[in-house]
């Protein structure tokens, strides 16, 4: 039987395998297509970082280390390093975007 505790740290891990995943995800959509708004923005980034939780599962289970901590680890360095190292578009004049880094 689960028990809270328990529960409450696998609501907790999911939370922020979401948010990392989220954050880097958003960070490349606004690198790769800064011109995307609204729901497109929010789609592309839902898809971005879909596939960076998948492809963190895939290279951890290729080396056979599938596992909670090891797989936070590895989200959370790919959306911390994504948000933060990419370079971020800014609003230009006249509607054109330029690169701020």
């Amino acid at each position: 039987m689960l028990d809270l505790g328990r529960y409450l740290l696998g609501v907790a891990e999911v939370l922020l395998l979401g948010g990392f995943a989220w954050l880097g995800g958003a960070a490349l959509r606004a690198w790769l297509v800064p011109r995307f708004e609204g729901a497109p923005a929010q789609l592309a980034s839902a898809v971005i970082a879909l596939a960076l939780l998948i492809w963190a599962a895939e290279l951890l289970g290729s080396f056979g280390v599938f596992d909670p901590v090891p797989y936070l680890v590895v989200v959370a360095a790919a959306g911390v390093g994504l948000w933060r190292f990419l370079p971020r578009p800014s609003q230009g004049e006249g509607g054109r975007y330029r690169w701020v880094t």
